[in-house]
């Protein structure tokens, strides 16, 4: 049998729906019974705070976008709180969490607050990661790269264009597409004018 949702109503299941994702309850005592009360499973808060962290999950339609940490929304911010039971039958009020909160609790939040048990991570320990920091500076330095071959292609254009309108270019065409003797008189030509042929 697949992984179920535990708020008290819903039906999603990992085995049957797995575009979404299941989050564990959190391991600190608090915000687990938090958990527990905002989905309705009030049969669940006498259980062990870890036996409901092994046990259970919540899947994230009952999460708003706000309570990711990351786009693809797989991890949760350390505040997160489940809010979203439509079509569920929760019965108590939920205590909705305002983004002013969120904010200031998100600024407050350090590492040495985060259990190391817990399954959710600081969203500034995810953003500084040793792979992110050296993908980073690999895109620096292309656009370093890119930027130093656009003067050189911008400096080899700009010769190409005096070559060509240059009367040695010009001299090297005659030689190339005229007969010796009609080439001779063109050159000649040039030189006596001192004009340029374009």
């Amino acid at each position: 049998m697949g992984v179920r949702c535990a708020a008290k109503g819903c039906k999603n299941c990992m085995k049957n729906d797995n575009h979404y994702m299941y989050h564990r309850f959190p391991s600190m005592k608090d915000r687990c019974i938090e958990w527990l009360k905002a989905c309705g499973r009030h049969d669940l808060l006498n259980t062990p705070v870890e036996s409901v962290y092994r046990n259970f999950r919540i899947c994230s339609v009952h999460f708003e976008p706000k309570m990711y940490s990351n786009p693809e929304k797989t991890r949760l911010l350390p505040q997160a709180m489940p809010t979203l039971f439509i079509n569920t039958h929760v019965t108590q009020e939920i205590d909705v969490i305002d983004e002013n909160s969120l904010a200031t609790t998100a600024d407050r939040s350090t590492c040495s607050t985060v259990s190391t048990t817990s399954s959710q991570t600081i969203q500034k320990l995810s953003v500084n990661t040793p792979r992110k920091k050296k993908l980073k500076t690999e895109v620096s330095l292309l656009k370093a790269k890119c930027a130093k071959l656009e003067k050189q292609v911008e400096t080899l254009s700009l010769k190409v264009v005096e070559s060509i309108h240059s009367v040695g270019h010009f001299k090297e065409v005659c030689d190339a597409h005229f007969p010796p003797n009609l080439s001779m008189i063109i050159k000649n030509f040039v030189n006596l004018t001192k004009k340029n042929p374009l």
